[in-house]
């Protein structure tokens, strides 16, 4: 998972960003944080998720160290639900509510972006694709300057892909270069848009 603390850094290009599955926590907080948070990230790299949330909860009531520790809580609650199955039990209510603080306290960080980028694929696995598609929505509209918009873009396609609005995409993914997407972020819009081609019937333009 990716954790970052706020910044006002201005980017020029997009990498190719991926919402779960990274255990690298330790080089995403800054140095002189790691020992606060070295309980949390002991018992996560331990695999115990619980104590994990535990340990980082006590760290909400410190100033300094509230912004990594609701990243990192979102990031936790998001693997529990994953370990749980990825079902539709409280876990996944957990996961979505962390997510959630991240967006609604620290709004236009690149935390909050990476939230709202890991709740779009949430939604997405769970084929919720209107929901999906509002998450990856609100980083393309109020974030376009972060290296995150492409890859919103292209969750946004995906979404779109999901309900079948084929002409939305056909209008949709020429935006995409704009963002000066990674090379993987490329492959996977033309994906999406060389199936829509196919779904419009528009068969020698699809290949």
């Amino acid at each position: 998972f990716f954790v970052f603390f706020a910044t006002t850094r201005s980017f020029s290009e997009t990498p190719s960003v991926k919402v779960k599955g990274e255990d690298d926590l330790f080089s995403m907080i800054p140095t002189t944080l790691i020992k606060s948070f070295q309980p949390a990230l002991n018992a996560y790299n331990k695999g115990d998720v619980d104590r994990a949330i535990v340990e980082a909860k006590k760290l909400l009531k410190k100033k300094e160290l509230t912004e990594t520790a609701t990243a990192l809580l979102g990031d936790f609650y998001l693997r529990r639900w994953e370990g749980a199955g990825s079902g539709e039990g409280p876990e996944l209510i957990a996961a979505l509510n962390a997510l959630e603080d991240v967006t609604r306290q620290y709004g236009g960080t690149e935390n909050a972006d990476l939230a709202l980028l890991k709740r779009g694929n949430l939604y997405l696995s769970k084929q919720q694709y209107g929901e999906a598609g509002g998450s990856f929505t609100r980083v393309v509209l109020r974030h376009p300057q972060t290296p995150y918009a492409a890859t919103a873009q292209v969750g946004l396609l995906e979404a779109t892909r999901g309900l079948r609005r084929w002409d939305q995409i056909v209008r949709w993914y020429p935006r995409l270069s704009t963002f000066n997407p990674s090379l993987y972020n490329q492959q996977r819009g033309a994906f999406v848009y060389a199936n829509t081609l196919f779904e419009l019937g528009r068969f020698s333009e699809s290949y």
